[in-house]
C-alpha cells in the first residue's frame, strides 16, 4: 500500500528530475495547489498526475501540471 508522502516538496521534485524536458512542452493544463492535497490530487485524477514543475512560494503554494494519459505517482 502507498505511504502518504512524507515531504511531499522532496518527493515531487524527485519525480521532476526522472522527467524529460521534452515532456515540459506537452502539458495541457497548469494549476496551484497546496502541497498539502498531492495525495488527494492523484486520488482524484486517477494517477495521470505527473509533477513537470515545482515552485514553492511562501504560501506554501506549488505549480503541478498535468499531462493526460501519462503514468503518474501510485494511488493508494
Amino acid at each position: 500500500m502507498w505511504q502518504p508522502l512524507i515531504n511531499p516538496i522532496i518527493d515531487a521534485l524527485i519525480v521532476v528530475n526522472k522527467m524529460s524536458k521534452k515532456r515540459y512542452k506537452t502539458c495541457q493544463r497548469m494549476v496551484f495547489i497546496s502541497t498539502t492535497h498531492i495525495k488527494q490530487i492523484i486520488q482524484y485524477l486517477n494517477c495521470t498526475v505527473v509533477w513537470v514543475r515545482l515552485k514553492v512560494m511562501q504560501t506554501n503554494r506549488a505549480v503541478i501540471e498535468f499531462i493526460p494519459g501519462v503514468q503518474g505517482l501510485p494511488c493508494l
